[in-house]
């Protein structure tokens, strides 16, 4: 089933506008003309009453959000003259200089903020993101990554998984003011039977490119085209290699929203059936945040694949919302978070045995708590639920789960 030579097309066809609209999705002309009569209101306002703090703030947040990191630099200079006890203007003042690569001014208004030690949790965890993006790049690398071991319990079912992972993200820096570096990802699982279960999976997954900014900013639209290599195991009868290409896009709007998307193509072979699938896949979304440790991420995606005997076509949505809070009296670690899923997804079977359409449905929260900085707890609760049009294909399930890290 499914053409090559037609599916190549109708991939290349499917290129030519995604990429385009990674880049668009962002960047509205009107915001932008709309954000500019605002920030131009708001300066009249403040050359009338020049001192006013609300007003500076108002403008640096316009500015910023238009990408004039320098005039928010300036701006807030002159409101910590008149305010220095100001930690939240001090902290923008910060990124604002990371901003624009003057990393050791950033560092330094960084030093204070450690030094008064009165920033929440949420705005040190800001604080230490623009200190460890200097550090990067003066030192020219970094690299970080988070192991985890644990259990899931398929209540249901009662059966229990041991899993495992690691992820590592290097970064090498390509140079220049405005923080772009090469990135390369690798991930490694496992899940292994223990009381009760029945099957197993390995995977192993490697991403690499160069991450590119678009704009003369450290804080600007973030493009990374890529390479993508990933290899799985599966005691079921899914033992597939995949290898692909694709762009990935993130716009930080330096008001609440951010917006990204993923483009890819690849190709699968299936060891354990001899089919060659071709897979495009898009996805695209954004987030949003209501306070600085409350925030919500609003995805999108759509997935073909086409077989050498079955075709597949996906649709999906996914909503996250999350709120991180001081750890409770007694505990010493970063703050803790508390994060509600929730995925729909319908699937579109054409050709192999079983001919169907599948609706799959999930909902889940997740609670993680520090005992240390770097070392972190979890548990989960999610309930899945599959309905379909063919029989045999219905199932639901609850599982419950527990794991330990450690991110370095």
């Amino acid at each position: 089933m499914g053409n090559r030579t037609h599916w190549a097309c109708r991939t290349a066809h499917a290129l030519a506008w995604a990429v385009p609209l990674c880049v668009a999705f962002a960047v509205p002309s009107h915001a932008q003309s709309s954000l500019a009569d605002e920030r131009a209101a708001v300066f009249q306002r403040m050359f009338d009453d020049p001192a006013n703090p609300a007003l500076m703030l108002d403008y640096a947040r316009l500015s910023a959000r238009m990408g004039d990191f320098e005039t928010v630099a300036a701006t807030l200079e002159r409101l910590i003259a008149l305010q220095p006890e100001n930690a939240a203007a001090r902290l923008q003042l910060a990124q604002a200089y990371s901003a624009i690569g003057a990393d050791p001014l950033a560092q330094y208004h960084l030093s204070i903020l450690s030094s008064a030690g009165d920033l929440p949790p949420a705005a040190a965890s800001r604080a230490a993101a623009v200190d460890a993006a200097a550090e990067t790049r003066a030192s020219g690398s970094s690299v970080t990554g988070r192991v985890t071991l644990g259990v899931s319990r398929q209540v249901s079912a009662a059966t229990d998984d041991l899993t495992g992972s690691v992820i590592l993200d290097w970064r090498q820096d390509m140079g220049g003011a405005h923080d772009q570096d090469w990135r390369t990802q690798f991930a490694a699982s496992v899940s292994a039977p223990g009381d009760g279960g029945a099957g197993e999976r390995q995977s192993l997954r490697l991403r690499t490119g160069p991450e590119l900014r678009i704009s003369q900013s450290t804080q600007g639209p973030l493009l990374q085209p890529y390479l993508q290599i990933e290899a799985t195991r599966d005691s079921a009868g899914s033992d597939l290699n995949t290898y692909g290409f694709g762009v990935a896009y993130h716009h930080d709007l330096q008001g609440a929203w951010s917006v990204f998307s993923d483009v890819a193509v690849s190709w699968a072979d299936n060891l354990s059936t001899g089919e060659d699938v071709q897979i495009g896949a898009l996805t695209m979304g954004a987030s949003y945040a209501f306070s600085p440790g409350t925030s919500a991420r609003l995805s999108v995606n759509g997935q073909r694949e086409n077989g050498t005997t079955e075709d597949r076509t996906i649709q999906g949505a996914g909503l996250a919302i999350g709120h991180s809070f001081d750890a409770p009296v007694g505990f010493d670690g970063r703050a803790w978070s508390l994060v509600g899923t929730a995925t729909a997804q319908r699937t579109v079977v054409t050709g192999g045995t079983t001919p169907r359409t599948d609706r799959d449905y999930s909902f889940g929260v997740n609670l993680r708590g520090y005992m240390t900085d770097d070392l972190f707890w979890t548990v989960g609760l999610s309930r899945s639920t599959r309905l379909s049009d063919a029989a045999g294909f219905d199932s639901a399930e609850t599982t419950a789960s527990m794991r330990l890290g450690w991110e370095f």
